[in-house]
């Protein structure tokens, strides 16, 4: 048996903005919500989305973070996120998406210094964490 993710939660600065955020990319990449609190007494402590696949065999997971900065990549952490596609056709397809929502984006293009024909657009989410959506034949 092999080592998989079960989950993954990123806490941000403004819950509503990064839930409306990811819920709209979520649903467009066919993810669901799973589960939402709101309660003080839950056992996150507060404001908490968990998307995922139809599958639910892992989650993406949002909390309201305490202390309010911007991300950095080049602290220590997280330095992006990267979810897969099925193909270029979704890269581009999700690109049009984010252009259509507002959201600060990066050309799709191909990176061959990662792999032969990797293709990838990078963007920002509302508190600047980067996300790669990703195909890589």
């Amino acid at each position: 048996m092999g080592i998989f993710i079960d989950h993954f939660k990123i806490s941000v600065s403004d819950f509503e903005r990064s839930k409306k955020f990811y819920s709209a990319l979520f649903r467009f990449l066919g993810m669901e919500k799973v589960f939402e609190s709101r309660s003080k007494k839950n056992a996150w402590g507060g404001k908490i989305i968990m998307f995922g696949p139809k599958t639910k065999d892992w989650t993406f997971e949002i909390q309201e973070g305490s202390i309010k900065t911007k991300f950095n990549r080049a602290r220590t952490g997280l330095d992006h996120v990267a979810f897969t596609a099925t193909s270029r056709k979704k890269v581009d397809a999700l690109y049009s998406f984010l252009r259509s929502h507002g959201a600060k984006i990066f050309q799709p293009r191909e990176y061959p210094e990662y792999s032969k024909g990797y293709y990838a657009c990078f963007f920002l989410d509302p508190d600047g964490i980067i996300i790669e959506y990703v195909y890589a034949p």
